[in-house]
């Protein structure tokens, strides 16, 4: 399914697997922030997807089962994301369950995930 802004359509998310990439690719170079930064907007997006309705609950569990996964399997080889982040993702596992009366709260999810941007925008601040 592909979502419209105005007149013009989007193109189709990327499989779930390229998305997770992203992430694992900045944390294999030893990028956890900017890892971190990318799995608080995935966040968003499966959030605002879901609330829209251009991603299904399964799909946007996918991701974020990918990247434990890819966390797991890689336990100790890859630098440690911070306990928000690891908060985040744990919650984010649970998206499969969306509309159910035991789902992550969407609103508490994104709350996370802006908190994580904040920090990540806080942080460029302070280098420039």
């Amino acid at each position: 399914m592909s979502a419209s802004l105005g007149n013009e359509a989007l193109p189709p998310a990327p499989p779930t697997t390229e998305l997770a990439s992203l992430v694992e690719t900045s944390l294999a170079a030893g990028y956890e922030r900017v890892a971190e930064t990318l799995l608080a907007s995935l966040a968003l997006w499966a959030v605002e997807g879901l609330r829209a309705g251009r991603i299904s609950p399964a799909q946007a569990d996918q991701v974020f089962t990918a990247l434990d996964v890819y966390l797991t399997e890689n336990r100790g080889r890859l630098p440690a994301l911070s306990e928000e982040a690891q908060e985040l993702l744990l919650e984010a596992e649970h998206l499969h369950d969306a509309g159910q009366p035991f789902a992550p709260d969407l609103e508490a999810l994104r709350a996370l995930a802006v908190q994580l941007l904040h920090r990540a925008e806080h942080t460029m601040e302070h280098v420039r």
